[in-house]
């Protein structure tokens, strides 16, 4: 099936149920063009007062990154434009050049329209971040996400001791073109990473107080492998901070028996391996009833390590 044919003196083209067709010897051969192979397309369009600008337009439900596409460069590469279409179903097109463009789409008609970023109403986003028990600010890493019509942007940036942060000179939100923000903060230890969405942003800016809470903090070790410097003292240091800290992997403790978070802040040891295939937790505990398999037929992620309480150094805590 045939849905439009499209021709044009400098580049003629053919859209179908299959395809997208298109020519550069008027007409005398064709060749398909790739990124529309397998896909309905029923509109096309060459701009009628600059005949580089061709439109194309997929017949496809629910799937925006088939809907519709422009070329500015007869056809020999194409851009998807789907920013503030409500449905990806196009049934034709009419071009006039590469600013005057109208769409027939499965719900109404749409007008083209550029956006310049330059005429658009700025605004910032900005607060603190600090530790509600204490008062004290916090240093934290923080990247803000917004999406411009088909693409995503993200900044970045370091709020020193001070706590302090701020984005300035942000496009306002205006959907569907100009998304709400979000805001991830990533505190230092002990804190948790955190994520505020949904961020609406208008011309009177917006000012956050960020309170993040103290980590639960899971460290699973790999097959067999000693835990480097760097992660012992970050273990120590969240342990010193409050932090709850949950420890599972194979011979972490068989291999790291000396380190400092082990023997003085959470007081055990390695004692020695054992040969059982089954342990089942102690009553009482994190563990109470849960059973599992340490060789052959259980887990080759753990290994049989029996530990020893010894005595626990306080250390000014």
């Amino acid at each position: 099936m045939t849905a439009s044919v499209i021709l044009s003196p400098a580049t003629p083209s053919i859209g179908g149920g299959g395809g997208l067709l298109r020519s550069t010897d008027f007409g005398e051969t064709w060749d398909p063009v790739a990124q529309f192979a397998g896909l309905d397309c029923w509109g096309v369009a060459i701009g009628v007062r600059n005949s580089n600008v061709i439109f194309v337009g997929t017949y496809k439900a629910a799937k925006s990154q088939f809907s519709t596409f422009i070329s500015t460069d007869r056809g020999n590469s194409w851009t998807p434009v789907t920013c503030g279409l409500t449905s990806f179903l196009n049934y034709g097109a009419l071009v006039l050049d590469s600013l005057t463009m109208f769409v027939l789409q499965g719900d109404g008609v749409y007008r083209f329209e550029m956006i310049d970023l330059q005429q658009q109403p700025m605004s910032f986003i900005g607060g603190t971040i600090f530790d509600t028990a204490s008062g004290r600010p916090l240093a934290a890493d923080l990247v803000l996400r917004y999406d411009i019509c088909d693409s995503m942007y993200t900044r970045s940036m370091h709020a020193d001791s001070s706590g302090a942060f701020s984005f300035a000179q942000l496009p306002v939100s205006s959907s569907p073109f100009i998304s709400d923000y979000q805001l991830d903060a990533d505190p230092e230890l002990p804190f948790a990473t955190l994520k505020v969405s949904s961020l609406h942003l208008d011309t009177s800016s917006i000012a956050l107080a960020i309170r993040p809470r103290r980590a639960d903090l899971l460290i699973a070790g790999d097959r067999s492998a000693t835990l480097d410097v760097m992660t012992l003292e970050n273990m120590a240091g969240a342990l010193n901070g409050g932090v709850h800290l949950f420890i599972t992997g194979q011979n972490i403790l068989e291999y790291s028996d000396t380190a400092h978070v082990f023997r003085n802040l959470l007081g055990v040891g390695f004692e020695r391996n054992i040969a059982y295939t089954y342990v089942q937790g102690k009553g009482g505990d994190l563990m109470d009833n849960l059973g599992y398999f340490t060789r052959a037929a259980g887990s080759s992620s753990q290994d049989s390590v029996l530990h020893r309480s010894v005595p626990r150094k306080r250390e000014g805590r």
